[in-house]
Parts: structure tokens; C-alpha cells; sequence
């Protein structure tokens, strides 16, 4: 974490993009979006989407520390020094989950700062802040699986790529995913980032009660998500273990 902030370029960075998806889709595309009948303004329902991708953003970027390590052998080093062998890939994990969190709460206080209207009741904060948790555990495990395998930093860019877009735009971040075609809502509903958002969404814009048959299912969801996750990272972790 102290590289992370010591290294400007990186911290400031990392949140340029999603403010600027949040600065375009809240304020410049607004009009062209059809109110959500739901008693809140654009901003309001695209901000959860946007800590949504900020985080994804986090965690997927996230390995590319770990690649660096692995490939210039510092990884080999963690293997004689006197710690448990899975300290390393904890400590990827946290730091990764760490960032994202740092990452999602700024750009939470921007879209507040910009006007939109949320929840800050202790409650519902603290789901919100279990649905994350659980999803940066997914996305870190995953992005540290890919880092595991990946032969160069150009291979493991080109995949992260491929998956980040799509999420979004794949997702409810934007738009609402009632009215979508059958197939869209299938690959909707199998993108974990549609359940972290829909979950956000009820803690902080709908205030729902938090016992709720949705937002029960949106955390068995992330808890899955985030266990698969763990589990690919540590299996390509013991992979890297095996062959030292």
C-alpha cells in the first residue's frame, strides 16, 4: 500500500477513468436516458454501477503487481523466507481489495458532491460494504489467477481487456436490465457485477429493508463468486509452489 501511494501516477490514475464515466454518463448523457419512475435522477441510479466498475477496474488491475513479482523471480524469494507459504498471495489479495475500497469510496463522495442522493444509514452502509467485500475477493482471486499464468504483461493486459468492457456494458451499471432481450438478460444475470450493483442499488438509493429475499440472493451470489475466486488464485498459487 505505501507504493501504491507514493506512486501518484497510479493513485490518481486509477480513479481518472471511472470519474470520467461517472462525469459523462451522470451529467452529459442524462438526458438522453429515460427517468427511472422510481422517485431518483440519473446520477442517483448510475452510481452505484460506477463504484460497481471502479472496483472491477481495482481488483482486475490488481495482479499486474503480482505478475511483475513473478516474473522477475521475486516470488522465489517468498519461498525460503521464514513466513507461512500462502502470505504472499493473502497479502495480493488484501492489497488489491484495499485499493478497490479506497478507489469505491471516492468516487462514492464525488457522485454525493455531484448531487446524488444516498443512503448513509449505518445499516445499509454496512451491507454495502459485505456485497464489495465479497465481490473484490472475486475479482482479486481471478486477477491473481490470470497473473499466475500469463507469460508476459502483454498477455495478461490483453485478457483483463477483453473482460472489462463487457462487464459493463453486460451489467445493470447504466441502465436498467428489465426491458433488455431474453439473451441479454441471461448474460446479465451471470455477470457477478449485476448483483454487486443491484445490491448497491437497494442498500443505497432504494433503502430496502436489509432482510430481504433479493438481497439474499445477491449475497449467496458474491459469496460464490468470491469463493471461486480464492479457490482458482490458491490452486495457481500451489501450481507456481510446485514448481519451485
Amino acid at each position: 500500500m505505501k507504493k501504491y501511494f507514493r506512486n501518484r501516477m497510479e493513485s490518481i490514475g486509477s480513479l481518472i477513468q471511472p470519474m470520467l464515466w461517472l462525469l459523462l454518463f451522470s451529467v452529459g448523457m442524462s438526458s438522453f436516458f429515460q427517468n427511472t419512475n422510481k422517485g431518483f435522477d440519473y446520477l442517483t441510479f448510475v452510481l452505484p454501477g460506477m463504484i460497481g466498475f471502479t472496483l472491477l477496474s481495482a481488483s482486475i488491475n490488481g495482479g499486474t503487481s503480482w505478475l511483475n513479482e513473478r516474473m522477475n523471480g521475486i516470488v522465489k524469494s517468498y519461498m525460503v523466507a521464514p513466513i507461512s507459504r500462502f502470505a504472499p498471495l493473502a497479502a495480493n489479495v488484501l492489497t488489491v481489495l484495499s485499493k478497490a475500497l479506497i478507489q469505491g469510496a471516492i468516487i462514492l463522495i464525488v457522485g454525493i458532491l455531484l448531487g446524488a442522493k444516498i443512503s448513509l444509514a449505518p445499516a445499509n452502509i454496512l451491507v454495502s460494504l459485505l456485497l464489495i467485500i465479497l465481490f473484490g475477493f472475486g475479482f482479486s482471486g481471478i486477477a491473481l489467477y490470470f497473473a499466475s499464468k500469463a507469460p508476459n504483461n502483454g498477455a495478461y493486459h490483453m485478457v483483463i481487456f477483453m473482460f472489462q468492457m463487457p462487464l459493463l456494458f453486460f451489467s445493470n451499471a447504466l441502465y436498467s436490465s428489465e426491458k433488455l432481450p431474453l439473451f441479454f438478460k441471461i448474460v446479465v444475470n451471470l455477470n457477478p457485477m449485476t448483483y454487486l450493483i443491484a445490491g448497491l442499488r437497494e442498500m443505497m438509493v432504494l433503502t430496502d429493508s436489509i432482510f430481504t429475499f433479493n438481497l439474499l440472493k445477491e449475497v449467496l451470489a458474491l459469496l460464490a463468486f468470491a469463493l471461486f475466486g480464492i479457490l482458482i488464485a490458491i490452486k495457481a498459487y500451489k501450481e507456481i509452489i510446485d514448481q519451485e
